[in-house]
């Protein structure tokens, strides 16, 4: 699996502010999604964008281990309800519980040691 820069304008809207930092997520030639993430320190990243090209085909546990599989120790960003059901099925922690009702999502915290595939 590898991570590739996105070199494509407007393969995704969302990504579209911000080509520097958006990347395909390749296992060979197949595009199992797409990523927005900036570095926080050497070892931590706050991702923007997790968005498998086919939800629902088990793409982003592989889409995760890729992104540690770059050296990474830790992913912080944060998800509303409904999304936020992955990010605790693979280990991560919220700051705070997950409500419905929140529009700007609730911040999380994934390691590395606590990744669950």
């Amino acid at each position: 699996m590898e991570v590739v820069p996105l070199m494509e304008k407007g393969i995704h809207d969302v990504f579209d502010g911000d080509m520097e930092n958006s990347y395909m997520i390749k296992d060979g030639e197949e595009v199992l999604g797409y990523v927005c993430y900036h570095e926080t320190s050497p070892k931590t990243i706050w991702i923007e964008y997790l968005l498998a090209k086919e939800p629902g085909k088990g793409h982003g546990v592989p889409m995760v281990k890729s992104l540690f599989n770059l050296g990474y120790e830790r992913i912080n960003g944060s998800a509303i309800y409904g999304p936020h059901f992955f990010w605790t099925n693979v280990g991560a922690v919220f700051e705070d519980e997950v409500e419905e009702e929140l529009y700007d999502g609730t911040r999380f915290s994934l390691l590395r040691s606590t990744f669950s595939e």
